[in-house]
């Protein structure tokens, strides 16, 4: 089977006028396969994309989500899908647990009139030399 970089080579190459052998030199490929693909090709068929699969988690979602509501840590979360019978590793239980808890709006803009408010960011800019000396350089803008 052929990965969709190696699809997108053949399209490219058949795309400037390449033959079908030099494509199949180039790409290390029967000259027959090569001539399948262009046959998909001109027909508009595009690369079939994965089919999305349910997780395994998603099947306990509620019951994560109800835990996560009791302060259950992802260790004692794993433990109890253990518990249920389900076989499945912490690292699957964290990562599943991330990215439920993912916050999406960070920051937070405020409006208001001009003159009413100032802004500070801060940085660091990391060490410089200051009299022949190094020392930690911060930053602050208004």
């Amino acid at each position: 089977m052929i990965g969709v970089a190696m699809y997108i080579t053949i399209k490219s190459l058949w795309e400037r006028h390449r033959n079908k052998s030099m494509i199949a030199r180039l790409t290390g490929h029967d000259w027959k396969t090569v001539a399948k693909k262009i046959k998909e090709i001109e027909a508009g068929k595009e690369y079939p994309k994965k089919k999305p699969h349910p997780r395994i988690m998603d099947f306990h979602k509620e019951q994560i989500l109800e835990w996560l509501e009791d302060n259950l840590s992802g260790v004692r979360i794993h433990e109890k899908m253990q518990e249920k019978g389900v076989k499945i590793g912490y690292s699957t239980v964290k990562d599943y647990i991330c990215r439920i808890k993912k916050r999406e709006n960070i920051f937070i803009r405020m409006h208001t009139l001009p003159g009413k408010e100032a802004q500070v960011d801060f940085g660091y800019l990391g060490y410089t030399l200051y009299k022949g000396k190094k020392s930690k350089t911060r930053v602050n803008r208004l």
